[in-house]
């Protein structure tokens, strides 16, 4: 890679603050894997997990804007994000979740991130990705905030 093209990227990852928009989730109900997946065996891996899952409405930070954002965990500690992203100016632009913050009634347990999306290259561009929790904190959360930027 040449040295521009570095430089670039670097730059494109700098911090703007008055970009930073932090917003907290809507917690949905618990539910078992047999409740989401009522096909699969009582004794499959994975049957008896716990599920939790937090989600985001319209979010705006600078140009971009993400949509649908929706963490889902397990009580195996497995985390997985996912939304849609659009930006003002295509082609130039990615989202960045710079902590997602797991609470405790108002004590911070647990902060995840950076993560940053693929360059934005059209409207409605779909995000995922998965991480990672410490299990024992799983059961305990009880509010949910991340932290964005574009």
């Amino acid at each position: 890679m040449e040295v521009k093209a570095i430089a670039k990227t670097l730059l494109r990852r700098q911090v703007n603050l008055e970009r930073v928009v932090t917003a907290v989730a809507t917690p949905s109900a618990v539910q078992a894997t047999n409740e989401i997946f009522p096909n699969i065996k009582t004794d499959a891996f994975g049957s008896n997990f716990s599920w939790w899952s937090w989600t985001w409405g319209l979010l705006s930070a600078g140009e971009c804007a993400m949509s649908n954002g929706t963490l889902v965990y397990n009580s195996d500690g497995g985390a997985s994000f996912s939304c849609q992203l659009t930006s003002a100016d295509l082609g130039d632009d990615a989202w960045g979740i710079l902590h997602i913050d797991f609470y405790f009634h108002g004590t911070l347990l647990l902060s995840q991130g950076p993560f940053w999306s693929p360059t934005i290259n059209r409207a409605g561009q779909e995000w995922d990705f998965g991480f990672a929790i410490p299990p024992y904190i799983a059961a305990i959360v009880d509010g949910v905030t991340i932290t964005n930027h574009c």
